[in-house]
């Protein structure tokens, strides 16, 4: 569904701007990856104000995600799969609650993890030099050794696992600059994807070739 309603939306943008740089490939997979992030906060968050664990539901999707910008790891095929599990997993660990023993053991066992397969599975989704991948490794590993400071367990716990504009119709030359913006600010958020070990939650879709150039 989520790549479905990239792809419209993306030839919808390339069709009132078909001078722009950015192909419908590009444009689609940031597109994908802005829905897929914006759902999986959304459905959290709401689902957080019935568990009255909205703290915890929030350093889940913060940490998470700038573990994922560093470490790389596992992504789910479709974005709707990602929206669900991803959802449904912080949901459940934003309500563990574990005493300073057990969170240390977990962000223990997590930070070996890390040293053993950070970064993870990057190869055709990031741009990276794999010269830089022992540094990525480093600083996963130092990310993962605050929780020994800060003492999140539900930190821990993640750690571990881890304008409708159709064809034909006559554009305003004021919406035309605004597409066109909008066009170019989509390119480099999807430069910007690729710049990264991994985007931020567990999906990031076929990454376009000319992005990894």
């Amino acid at each position: 569904m989520i790549e479905a309603m990239a792809f419209k939306l993306a030839n919808q943008i390339k069709r009132t701007v078909p001078d722009h740089q950015a192909s419908v490939a590009v444009l689609k997979y940031a597109i994908a990856l802005i829905l897929n992030a914006s759902m999986i906060i959304v459905l959290t968050l709401f689902t957080s104000i019935f568990t009255g664990r909205m703290v915890e539901a929030v350093t889940i999707l913060v940490a998470f995600a700038l573990l994922r910008q560093i470490s790389g790891g596992i992504h789910l095929k479709t974005g709707m799969a990602c929206v669900l599990v991803s959802s449904a997993a912080f949901t459940y660990i934003s309500c563990i609650a574990l005493n300073s023993w057990w969170t240390n053991l977990f962000t223990g066992i997590a930070l070996i993890l890390v040293l053993c397969f950070a970064p993870s599975r990057i190869e055709k989704q990031s741009r990276i030099p794999v010269r830089f991948y022992p540094l990525l490794r480093l600083l996963s590993s130092l990310l993962v050794c605050t929780n020994f400071v800060i003492g999140s367990s539900v930190a821990c716990c993640f750690f571990g696992p881890k304008s409708n504009i159709g064809p034909g119709k006559e554009v305003s030359g004021m919406m035309r600059k605004m597409v066109y913006g909008l066009a170019t600010s989509l390119s480099m958020f999807a430069t910007f994807a690729v710049s990264v070990a991994s985007y931020v939650y567990v999906y990031q879709g076929d990454t376009p070739e000319e992005l990894l150039k």
